[in-house]
């Protein structure tokens, strides 16, 4: 064997050797039987027990597995405090584990306006607990379907965990109330759900005539911070707006507010509040609407630094994307990337990582109504922040999808606290392949990961060629990259791809729990009229 072949060999193997290593260890519970309708969502306990729940019109299906991953309770949730069958017409606020056990904070039509229960379950079995009507709200209507905008009347809840405790907040949000000082209600819990603060948010001055609630962060016993948005033009919501942000003391009633000046005529904002224990900050991210043109709409990304003491804000930096950019022109031959925030996740070292997403709606109209919607969802970016608002690194991900209706920017921060794509139920129901869309980030202790659900054609295809869209997920199996510090591993998350074989999972219904770098979600093989469904226990380093 002459020197060149034994190099080449040795770099064939080192490939291979590569991801080998990149493949997490992966265990498959029992064939889950049943619908592929209503939604599907997994709760990781620190306790080792995993929750399925299969949200339908039967109502609230739950299955409990021990650490072996083996079956240990099965049971339909009964009351009669909320109804089972109205789920189809419910969502979840808030799926979370507080003080060891799973909790459901589910909103449905009750007496003709939403309401919020919280639903307390065993860790063992599953049961019931304890429940309660937490409140509802005096406005009425219902989400537009191909738009996910809600009608300008429509009451919502919004329920945020602590992820350094078990302490949470609720707000209650009544944007058809005719007094703008009563349309945001927060309160404040601890872990055993006693309230520990609650009240109402009074506007700074009275200067704004409309007031939408954009986000809030627990920290701990001590406080709830919350971002609001202020505005006096209901029609592009950008006349005389500022971005609010408040606090409401631990034992009070009353929020400390402050106006941020840079905010001045901001349009349409949203928003990502997070606090970092280690750096003893809030970090605030706003997407806000610059203009819409010709179809388009820009953005403008802010990260901002928020001392919770006093609320002043040390730093406010545009979100950019150059390294992802320069990523994309020396490894895909892309001029530049672009794309809007999905997600702001704080990593191990108080840095920030915003995972982004290219995202393009396309709605067709009849008579002036929408007849349909679909939004097209491209390219992934990655971006690192320093504690300052700095970007450290970047890089990018080729990738085309497209998903029923309008989703929506900061989509995948929601999908953490329980949000869902019901899935039409029965055989002549409208079917949404949306859980399988878009993508997921994991971030270990160590490492950095990137999933989806792409073509078979497309594993192999070069880096540098566009990619062929997904529409629907039978014919996918999910792709994993592996981050690592400006280059990437690339794998199939289930093994080998073979073609005619195929292994995709729903990415919707994924949970992942860092104290032991688990990631659970459901997983469906495909081959030829032969489907299977388990849950899949994937251990990352």
């Amino acid at each position: 064997m002459t020197y060149m072949k034994k190099a080449l060999l040795f770099v064939l193997l080192l490939a291979v050797t590569t991801v080998l290593n990149a493949q997490p260890k992966i265990e498959y519970g029992p064939e889950i039987e049943g619908s592929n309708g209503g939604a599907y969502k997994i709760l990781l306990l620190k306790n080792g027990n995993t929750f399925l729940f299969h949200f339908s019109k039967k109502g609230i299906e739950v299955t409990v597995y021990n650490k072996s991953h083996d079956v240990i309770s099965q049971k339909t949730l009964e009351s009669d405090l909320w109804n089972p069958g109205k789920i189809p017409q419910s969502n979840i606020e808030g799926l979370y584990e507080i003080s060891g056990q799973p909790v459901i904070f589910l909103r449905q039509p009750y007496d003709g306006s939403p309401a919020l229960f919280r639903i307390v379950l065993d860790a063992e079995s599953g049961k019931i607990v304890k429940e309660k009507k937490l409140g509802h709200l005096e406005a009425s209507g219902k989400p537009n379907f191909f738009t996910g905008y809600l009608n300008s009347k429509f009451g919502v809840f919004y329920v945020e965990k602590d992820p350094y405790s078990d302490c949470y907040a609720v707000a209650y949000y009544d944007e058809g109330l005719e007094d703008v000082n009563e349309r945001i209600r927060i309160v404040h819990y601890d872990g055993s759900h006693k309230k520990i603060s609650g009240g109402y948010y009074k506007v700074p001055d009275n200067n704004f005539k409309y007031l939408s609630f954009i986000g809030m962060t627990v920290v701990g016993d001590k406080q709830v911070d919350m971002c609001a948005y202020g505005y006096n033009s209901k029609k592009d919501k950008g006349e005389d707006a500022r971005v609010m942000i408040a606090k409401l003391p631990a034992g009070d009633s009353v929020f400390i507010s402050k106006v941020l000046d840079f905010s001045e005529d901001f349009r349409n904002t949203q928003a990502i509040m997070k606090y970092n224990k280690g750096t003893g900050m809030i970090n605030l991210l706003t997407l806000t609407m610059l203009k819409a043109k010709g179809g388009t709409s820009y953005f403008l990304p802010l990260i901002s630094y928020i001392d919770p003491a006093t609320l002043f804000v040390t730093t406010t930096q545009i979100i950019t994307t150059d390294k992802a950019s320069a990523y994309m022109q020396s490894h895909l031959d892309v001029d530049a990337y672009q794309g809007l925030p999905q997600d702001m996740i704080i990593n191990p070292d108080n840095t920030v990582t915003v995972v982004m997403e290219q995202n393009q709606q396309e709605v067709t109209t009849r008579n002036g109504s929408v007849v349909s919607a679909k939004t097209y969802l491209g390219n992934i970016g990655v971006t690192v922040l320093d504690t300052k608002g700095k970007e450290k690194e970047g890089c990018a991900i080729l990738k085309m999808q497209v998903a029923n209706g309008l989703m929506q920017p900061l989509y995948l921060a929601t999908k953490g606290q329980g949000s869902w794509s019901y899935n039409g139920e029965g055989f002549f129901s409208l079917r949404s392949y949306n859980a399988y869309m878009s993508f997921d980030y994991v971030s270990t202790q160590k490492n950095r990961y990137i999933l989806f659900n792409d073509r078979y054609d497309n594993f192999d295809r070069d880096e540098k060629r566009k990619r062929k869209l997904v529409d629907f997920p039978e014919r996918t199996n999910t792709i994993c990259y592996k981050l690592n510090n400006g280059d990437m591993d690339k794998f199939g998350l289930f093994g080998e791809l073979v073609e005619g074989e195929y292994k995709f999972c729903n990415i919707e219904s994924s949970d992942f729990l860092l104290e032991s770098n688990t990631y659970a979600t459901i997983a469906t093989s495909r081959k030829g009229r032969n489907e299977e469904t388990k849950i899949a226990w994937i251990q990352f380093e």
